[in-house]
């Protein structure tokens, strides 16, 4: 069964596609904006952790549709994004240990869950997991639901490998 990670980064599994807009030495290096160069129905899941996000709103339903046009019917989608919910919950408690960002310049929780929910200037949009839900059934995908870290309804254990940074993390699923 093939499968496809899209937004890969550096991180670039055996057995996967990588796909990711910099070129990282994967096997596609494109922008899904100007659509991915895989025929419909192809991929079996795919895979996306912490991408979503460095897209505009107008710019997210034509991504979700476009990875719902390569994924074959009855295919799954497994998503990551980060949690603005949790960021808030985090600042509202004075946690600020749950803000994982490289900049140690910043001192103060309010400094940090700016840069964090900014991703330093790379975040574009923002989630919550029934808003992430919505646009997914907006772009053809069916039965959105909330997924945990290393949990899955689907039938592909391995969808899960790729996962990381789950406290936090949105996971949501849904079937093509």
């Amino acid at each position: 069964m093939r499968r496809l990670q899209w937004g890969c980064g550096p991180k670039l599994p055996a057995g996967w596609v990588n796909s990711d807009r910099d070129d990282h030495g994967q096997n596609h290096v494109g922008d899904i904006r100007d659509g991915l160069p895989f025929d419909d129905h192809t991929f079996g899941y795919i895979v996306s952790h912490h991408a979503l996000q460095m897209l505009a709103w107008p710019e997210l339903g034509p991504a979700l549709a476009e990875l719902h046009r390569v994924a074959r019917p009855g295919g799954w989608l497994r998503l990551s994004v980060p949690d603005l919910l949790a960021a808030v919950y985090a600042y509202e408690t004075g946690d600020a240990d749950h803000y994982q960002i490289d900049d140690a310049n910043e001192k103060t929780i309010d400094g940090k869950l700016c840069l964090y929910v900014s991703q330093a200037g790379a975040t574009r949009s923002v989630f919550t997991a029934p808003w992430l839900e919505e646009l997914c059934v907006r772009a053809g995908w069916v039965n959105p639901h909330r997924a945990g870290f290393g949990v899955t309804a689907s039938p592909y254990p391995d969808i899960t490998s790729l996962d990381s940074r789950p406290a936090e993390s949105i996971f949501v699923e849904a079937i093509a």
